[in-house]
């Protein structure tokens, strides 16, 4: 503080307007002291002291309070401490002389932080931002250490500069062992071109900011055994040209085994459903044949083509014989059906059909064996309904065999209610409503699986295969059905055709 002679000195020659502006100009704390009082504080000592004007600084004691321990005996520069307004204790270099101020003796007091003291602040914050940074980084790594993925941090050049456990343990290096070495070494020879592209590629990758994208390879064990690896290249800063670049892979073994398991099981599920459809075939046949004389037999014998029947009852057992071997050909056709379609072997011609036309023709065929039962079976068709892109042939069977289902299923004096609409989102709905016996959740469940029957069927008889065939119909038709039931209130069920499969009207 000795070079600031001149200053103090250029402070005793200004003017008495000057003095107040030269001061609080001045970098160091600066006080003005006459008879013990303070007379002018600059602003870089209000600071230092936490005050906000020299009112607030003589209020609490001015000089007299300012100074801790010794600071009587300031003199020439030495080391004091000094208060400030919140109780803080610091260490000031001082310096004390005296002064004209406005034409009267006074003493000036010069104050600044200890250059030693300062370097002690200093770097005391600098060491506890270390320890943060440190203890970040301890943090940080001890993440990447649990991480799953194993990571490899290399340079510029591809020479591996450090490794996370996970990548230890992945390639049976410590990371020590091959620190320095390219990483080519944890690549098997076939994938060294997609290392050299994508370390060619990376930096381009980060100026852009996109997230790399994973690429699949083939790494090398310590021990030369190869593992499927996900590798994702990408820079560690695009600010840094010489920062270091980060690889970060996965192993896919276990994905991979479980795609070839997935695979092999589809295969295998595919050869079976084809056998399962070849076997049905042949069997369908061997079936048919016989049971087509049976029944044209039947049809002759009851015609009494070749002379009258004696006894009634044999008429009874013709016409008998003749339902069970239709029965059992309609089982046949429905079976056949059902494997093909599991088996993604249904041959389906898709036209415009007319819904409304196959909803009319099939109440037309149930409409005798409604009214047998005494059920009464109405119908709702909407006028004007669009077309839908359809197989007719499945189309039918899932019209007769949903009223065929709500009529047996319905008591006498019940009635049936079937109806076609066009939704507000322009899809094609048919739906039968029947006032029957209806189902329980679990009981619907179980009637959607194949050769299922209840005993409360009102009408016994069928194969059983009714829902489950028209629900894998409905869906090769690209369609959607709904069951709706109730024990002792009845069934709703929906099929509804999306706008895709609906002509435009």
């Amino acid at each position: 503080m000795a070079g600031q002679a001149a200053v103090w000195q250029g402070l005793a020659d200004a003017g008495d307007g000057d003095l107040t502006a030269i001061i609080n100009r001045l970098p160091v704390g600066v006080a003005v002291q006459r008879d013990g009082a303070a007379v002018a504080v600059n602003k870089t000592l209000l600071d230092l002291l936490g005050y906000a004007s020299l009112a607030e600084f003589e209020a609490h004691g001015g000089v007299e309070k300012l100074f801790v321990g010794h600071g009587d005996r300031v003199g020439s520069d030495r080391a004091v401490a000094i208060r400030t307004s919140d109780g803080e204790i610091i260490e000031v270099d001082a310096r004390c002389q005296a002064i004209k101020w406005r034409g009267e003796g006074a003493t000036l007091l010069s104050l600044r932080r200890s250059l030693a003291s300062e370097a002690k602040r200093l770097e005391a914050s600098h060491r506890s931002e270390l320890a943060a940074k440190q203890a970040e980084i301890d943090d940080f790594g001890a993440i990447l250490d649990s991480a799953i993925d194993g990571l490899v941090s290399i340079d510029a050049l591809g020479r591996i500069i450090a490794m996370n456990h996970s990548a230890e343990r992945l390639f049976g290096y410590g990371a020590g062992e091959i620190a320095g070495e390219a990483l080519a070494v944890l690549i098997a020879p076939e994938c060294h071109h997609a290392i050299v592209a994508a370390l060619s590629s990376v930096g381009t990758q980060s100026r852009q900011a996109t997230q790399p994208e994973a690429q699949e390879i083939t790494g090398r064990e310590r021990d030369g055994r190869r593992i499927p690896l996900a590798m994702k290249l990408f820079a560690g800063s695009a600010s840094r040209p010489s920062a270091r670049l980060h690889a970060v892979f996965r192993d896919l073994t276990a994905a991979k085994s479980s795609e070839a398991g997935l695979v092999e099981a589809r295969v295998t599920a595919e050869r079976m459903n084809g056998q399962k459809s070849e076997f049905l075939a042949k069997v369908s046949h061997e079936i048919r044949t016989p049971l087509n004389s049976i029944v044209g037999f039947a049809d002759i014998i009851a015609e009494e083509r070749f002379g009258p029947l004696q006894n009634e009852r044999y008429k009874e057992y013709v016409k008998d014989i003749r339902a069970s071997g239709t029965h059992i050909i309609s089982l046949v056709n429905d079976l056949l059906d059902l494997s093909k379609i599991e088996a993604g072997r249904m041959e389906l011609s898709f036209t415009n059909v007319s819904l409304n036309a196959e909803v009319g023709a099939g109440v037309a065929l149930v409409q005798m064996d409604a009214a047998r039962s005494r059920v009464l079976l109405r119908q709702s068709l909407a006028q004007g309904l669009p077309a839908i892109v359809a197989d007719a042939r499945s189309i039918k069977q899932i019209v007769l065999n949903l009223l065929s289902n709500a009529v047996k299923f319905t008591e006498p004096g019940g009635q049936v209610i079937v109806s076609t609409a066009l939704s507000d989102k322009g899809e094609v709905m048919f739906r039968v409503r029947d006032t029957g016996i209806g189902m329980s959740d679990r009981e619907l469940a179980e009637a959607m699986e194949p050769f299922r029957q209840f005993a409360t069927t009102q009408r016994p008889g069928g194969s059983g295969l009714g829902l489950s065939l028209t629900k894998a119909l409905v869906k090769a038709n690209q369609a959607n059905l709904s069951i709706t039931s109730n024990t002792g209130e009845g069934t709703l069920v929906e099929v509804v055709f999306p706008q895709a499969r609906v002509m435009a009207i």
